[in-house]
């Protein structure tokens, strides 16, 4: 007979403590995905482990706006 899956305790807490993250937060996100509590705990943590995205140089960003013609 299958047993019940005991959830992962471990996982959820390391996500809560994610900034932005709580008990609550994760089983609503999680609800509203359709998924289990622990698979989107999961997914957060590996979002949170990415590197931020390279920050563009506000000089590049101006020197683009005054080359940039309508």
């Amino acid at each position: 007979m299958a047993q019940p899956e005991e959830p992962e305790p471990d996982v959820i807490d390391r996500a809560a403590r994610l900034r932005g993250m709580n008990r609550a937060s994760l089983a609503v996100s999680a609800a509203m995905r359709g998924v289990s509590i622990e698979d989107y705990a999961r997914e957060a943590i590996r979002k949170a482990a990415k590197p931020p995205p390279p920050v563009i140089d506000r000089r590049y960003i101006e020197r683009a706006r005054r080359g940039y013609r309508l």
